[in-house]
């Protein structure tokens, strides 16, 4: 009855939304760890390996409250990395599957991306699917196949920089001395991918705050707020 046809045609998605998407997206990530001064990368011909099943996942960048949103529109992270550094600076592997396991042939081909780059981005964490009512897990760890993962990419000597995915606060203790840089990039939407290409580049400096408290062991669970 109160709908109005050519308004809706007009600003969905439109690019003055977009731009506002893409605000709230680089407002949302929050810097967690940053030692050697890992961060922001150098932009001229900085070869970087991006790890990580995620990072090139359109479907998994939307947590419950999708709606009309489509995912195809989505900007994914390889994407971003790809038009800010150039797409012949990038060299992509998946690193694990979607439910977050791994085998040795996803490893290797990880390892063989970062031997070819100075600096390793790894895209881990959950699903977006698993943000929203109905998705409590019983255990936000981060999981073996990827910590498996960090563990080798680690042995290859090069900064490494973990993307964490995810629409709650995860487990983090395991990677501490697996990475140099931890970068929570929670579940961004649209605009994921330009977002944090333009944090990592330096374009925009990270100043979001941690407004949930991050469990140091699972056993600790549940947190409130001020204990």
């Amino acid at each position: 009855k109160y709908s109005n046809a050519e308004r809706e045609a007009a600003t969905l998605f439109n690019a003055a939304n977009r731009a506002q998407a893409l605000e709230a997206a680089k407002k949302s990530i929050l810097l967690l760890k940053n030692n050697q001064e890992a961060l922001p990368l150098k932009s001229d011909g900085t070869k970087i390996a991006l790890i990580g099943h995620f990072a090139n996942s359109k479907e998994d960048m939307f947590d419950f409250w999708i709606a009309n949103g489509t995912a195809n529109d989505a900007i994914t992270v390889k994407e971003g990395l790809e038009k800010r550094f150039g797409a012949n600076n990038v060299n992509y592997a998946a690193g694990y599957l979607a439910d977050g396991t791994t085998d040795e042939q996803l490893v290797k081909d990880a390892v063989a991306a970062a031997d070819k780059a100075s600096v390793v981005v790894v895209n881990i964490g959950i699903s977006g699917k698993m943000a929203g009512e109905d998705r409590a897990l019983a255990n936000i760890n981060i999981s073996e196949g990827q910590l498996r993962l960090l563990r080798a990419l680690q042995k290859q000597g090069r900064p490494v920089i973990a993307l964490v995915s995810s629409g709650r606060p995860l487990v983090l203790t395991n990677i501490q001395d697996l990475t140099t840089s931890i970068v929570q990039t929670w579940i961004l939407g649209t605009e994921t991918g330009t977002a944090v290409a333009a944090m990592l580049a330096g374009d925009y400096n990270p100043s979001a705050k941690a407004v949930m408290s991050f469990p140091y062991a699972l056993g600790q669970v549940p947190v409130y707020y001020n204990h």
